[in-house]
């Protein structure tokens, strides 16, 4: 074997590794692609460069929404009972492929959605599974954040800020037993359908919004502590805006959520 050929085949040995650690690398940092294998993916760069070619739909709950989108995206709720036929509306009338997007990473409700669209018979689906966060960082003149266009990303909370309201599960846990706080959960109804974490808590959507602004009218005047979950530590960081407008300043987040917490509980046993 000649040293040329030698050299080749080093070479395509070392990208195949290279190949491999990155695919599992992407495994790891979005465990939804394994889990949805059929929904075809948009990384950040290549959904960017060809944006006008596409219908963009942000999955998440409206509430989420008009916190922070991406410029110009359309808002389907995954949890709306009646989200493929919207889909299929919108599809109809502006006649391009879809992308859904949402929080990014370990959310998983843009692959749901593609999903249903899919199995809805629209065939061309795909996701940014990167998540609007990542947009925002990326392109803030093409995102609108409080509803603003450009967004203003001086008026983003920091990653310092909201990792400091963050408890772990046994934390979380530890504080919901020993009293002298209020539990809320904010997830919609369709991510609570196996019921709640703790026996006493409340349970109050992000979107409704007069079941919200009257709870935390009494939090806010009985200065009362807040331990707050979601389903994933996604939807948590877009409710700390609120806390924030209204002065609660007593308060803590489950890190990642029920799926976080979960996980906790497997890994013990």
């Amino acid at each position: 074997m000649n040293s040329l050929v030698k050299k080749a085949l080093q070479l395509m040995v070392v990208l195949g590794v290279i190949s491999s650690m990155n695919a599992f690398a992407a495994e790891e940092e979005f465990p939804g692609r394994k889990l949805f294998e059929s929904v075809n993916v948009l990384e950040l760069d290549e959904f960017h460069q060809n944006l006008d070619k596409y219908t963009v739909v942000d999955a998440r709950t409206k509430y989420e929404y008009k916190v922070l989108h991406i410029e110009g995206a359309l808002h389907v709720d995954l949890g709306d009972r009646q989200c493929v036929e919207k889909i299929r509306a919108l599809h109809d009338e502006t006649g391009k492929p879809l992308v859904f997007y949402c929080n990014g990473h370990t959310c998983y409700k843009s692959y749901k959605i593609a999903a249903k669209a899919y199995d809805g018979g629209i065939q061309d689906v795909s996701v940014y599974d990167a998540g609007v966060l990542n947009w925002l960082k990326a392109y803030p003149e093409q995102s609108t954040l409080l509803g603003e266009t450009p967004a203003d990303t001086r008026k983003l909370i920091s990653e310092e800020d909201f990792r400091s309201h963050l408890l772990s599960a046994k934390e979380f846990a530890s504080m919901v037993h020993a009293g002298g706080h209020k539990t809320l959960d904010i997830r919609g109804l369709l991510q609570r359908r196996s019921g709640g974490l703790f026996i006493v808590e409340t349970n109050i959507p992000l979107d409704d919004e007069q079941a919200m602004n009257s709870y935390l009218d009494r939090i806010k005047s009985e200065n009362q502590s807040l331990l707050i979950y979601d389903m994933a530590g996604k939807q948590i960081r877009w409710f700390q805006y609120e806390l924030k407008k209204r002065g609660i300043r007593d308060y803590h987040f489950l890190e990642g959520g029920v799926r976080g917490f979960i996980q906790s509980t497997r890994k013990k046993k």
